[in-house]
């Protein structure tokens, strides 16, 4: 693919260190995401420094990019070899994120089961391939996501989710993990689905860094306890447990108070 005169300003408008740092990336083929369109372009880049998310965007006769990585020199490598990699692919270049070695997701899977899916079974897919797309351009993953691929899903935060130790690196990886995280709550998933699932592998994966945010979170509640402040003095307290036929309480009194019911806070 020729460079018109819009992607040619996009690729000078980067100081020299970024343009070769790009050049080299792209060669390696560090670029392991890509699609879009002609007038937006999403990719993602694995630096020797980590993995990137870029954006490329046409405005007129102009492209803007922007890149989740902090360095400078890094962003502009990553955006360089994501436009580089936009010329590479030429007509070649797919319109979502939805593929597994240039090959759709759907195609994959009817492979692996020696046959067409059902409409059902396709509507799930495409739900899948949603959340997939929505994930790719957002980085990120709520309870409200997988409540539409599971209604039994329990929607408790508006906050992202974390439920893979590194991020996934194409659709099979996002569903593996979202299947992990319905087998830890119990939830069924389509049973289609197994044809392209590998719980146990996933356990590999999780299983050292669920053990490392465990310990990280006993570490947070320890330094709670001991950051509170000291007690003056020790309150001795007692407590008993009133059960008759309709309920069961706990109540406590101090020395020698009145009996209180003991509620939460």
């Amino acid at each position: 693919m020729n460079p018109d005169r819009a992607t040619l300003n996009f690729l000078n408008s980067f100081p020299e260190k970024a343009r070769d740092r790009g050049e080299s990336l792209q060669q390696e083929g560090a670029v392991t995401q890509i699609f879009g369109n002609h007038l937006f372009i999403q990719g993602r880049v694995e630096d020797s420094t980590g993995t990137y998310r870029t954006s490329l965007r046409l405005q007129g006769n102009r492209w803007f990019g922007s890149s989740t990585a902090e360095d400078d020199i890094v962003a502009g490598a990553c955006m360089y070899a994501t436009m580089v990699e936009r010329m590479h692919r030429g007509e070649d270049l797919p319109e979502s994120p939805n593929e597994f070695d240039d090959t759709p997701i759907i195609d994959i899977i009817e492979e692996k089961l020696g046959r067409e899916l059902d409409d059902k079974e396709a509507e799930f897919v495409g739900k899948l391939e949603k959340r997939y797309r929505r994930y790719v351009i957002e980085g990120e993953i709520h309870d409200h996501d997988l409540v539409r691929l599971n209604p039994r899903w329990e929607i408790v935060s508006y906050e992202p989710l974390e439920l893979w130790p590194i991020p996934p690196g194409d659709i099979l990886e996002f569903w593996n993990y979202i299947a992990y995280a319905f087998y830890k709550k119990k939830l069924p998933y389509a049973g289609f689905l197994d044809a392209v699932t590998d719980l146990s592998g996933v356990q590999k994966k999780m299983h050292e860094w669920e053990r490392e945010r465990e310990v990280a979170a006993w570490y947070d509640r320890i330094e709670s306890v001991n950051e509170r402040p000291p007690i003056d003095k020790p309150v001795i307290v007692e407590f008993r447990l009133l059960s008759t036929i309709n309920e069961a309480r706990v109540e406590f009194k101090e020395s020698n108070g009145d009996w209180s019911p003991l509620r939460e806070k």
